[in-house]
């Protein structure tokens, strides 16, 4: 997410778009559960990415 905001290079070749990886990590970060304890949500955030990203064919999934 913070290619968009690089501004080492010129402009035009700063990233404008978010990733696959960005969009799953927004989607699932704003679909957690906020009633669960603190200590659980690292683990669903990450489970919910890996499941984002392997329905879009994005990723494999993690044995």
């Amino acid at each position: 997410m913070l290619g968009v905001f690089d501004r080492t290079g010129p402009r035009l070749q700063a990233q404008r778009d978010l990733t696959a990886w960005d969009r799953a990590y927004l989607y699932a970060m704003y679909h957690i559960y906020l009633d669960r304890p603190i200590r659980t949500q690292r683990d669903n955030l990450a489970y919910a990415m890996q499941k984002i990203m392997v329905s879009q064919g994005a990723a494999t999934p993690v044995r």
